[in-house]
């Protein structure tokens, strides 16, 4: 299959031309094991979706990885008071 440019959501390394992201993740790797904090921010369509969909097929080999969205537990005010700033930083 010919790789094309994608401009909308994740981009697929076997579909998609892309960014070599292995320093990145490997260094964000590091962090992880050392217990650290890192944010991923950056403008749109700057490849957030694809290095985290990328870095949580990393991890699956040594983590056990779990999702948690503060979508899911917005409707409770408290909680939205008590941890937004936990769950900003929870991919």
């Amino acid at each position: 299959m010919k790789k094309k440019f994608n401009v909308t959501g994740l981009c697929v390394p076997e579909k998609h031309y892309m960014v070599i992201l292995d320093k990145c993740l490997d260094e964000i790797h590091q962090l992880i094991d050392d217990g650290a904090y890192f944010t991923i921010n950056r403008a749109r369509q700057y490849g957030k979706t694809t290095t985290l969909n990328m870095l949580s097929k990393m991890l699956s080999k040594d983590y056990l990885k779990t999702l948690i969205s503060r979508h899911l537990i917005q409707p409770n005010p408290l909680t939205a008071i008590l941890f937004p700033w936990h769950l900003q930083n929870i991919f």
